[in-house]
């Protein structure tokens, strides 16, 4: 794991203290070698929400814990490779859950002078040469309504 930054938060809005792996950057590239293969994500309440709107009965799809189940294999049961692009698939992917939004991105829980930290999970999407650079601005424009639902509702990997 890798310290990305810290951050607070503070009238609903994510504020990011300090940038620590200022030069990284990130790009899925479909491969799910970790994110959909180490067992289901814990769904949060807005998760279970629109799962059951798509027509997902949640507990045909979850554990009693709202862990999304996994196959035999550990990985998703949402996840298939697609033979024509040779790359992994979500077939939830305009539900997925939250967790696999925030991939490889997780929170630390809060520290005691009401700081979090961001860190990064281990991914091949991750690099110093490609995808977009994971700056204040990233963290504060694309991830930062997710770090909001993560604290609140106290969801972890």
């Amino acid at each position: 794991m890798s310290k990305i930054c810290s951050f607070g938060i503070e009238d609903g809005k994510v504020g990011v203290a300090r940038v620590f792996a200022s030069r990284l950057r990130f790009r899925c590239i479909r491969c799910a070698k970790l994110c959909c293969k180490l067992g289901g994500p814990r769904l949060t309440k807005n998760d279970i929400v629109g799962l059951e709107k798509a027509g997902f009965r949640i507990d045909q799809i979850s554990d009693s814990r709202r862990v999304l189940k996994t196959k035999p294999s550990g990985e998703c049961i949402f996840l298939r490779f697609d033979e024509n692009d040779s790359q992994y698939e979500c077939e939830i992917h305009e539900h997925k859950p939250l967790l696999c939004k925030a991939f490889p991105f997780a929170v630390e829980p809060e520290s005691v002078n009401g700081q979090y930290e961001l860190v990064a999970l281990p991914c091949r999407g991750l690099s110093m040469s490609r995808g977009r650079r994971v700056s204040k601005g990233f963290i504060q424009n694309t991830l930062s309504p997710i770090l909001l639902t993560l604290v609140r509702e106290r969801i972890e990997f």
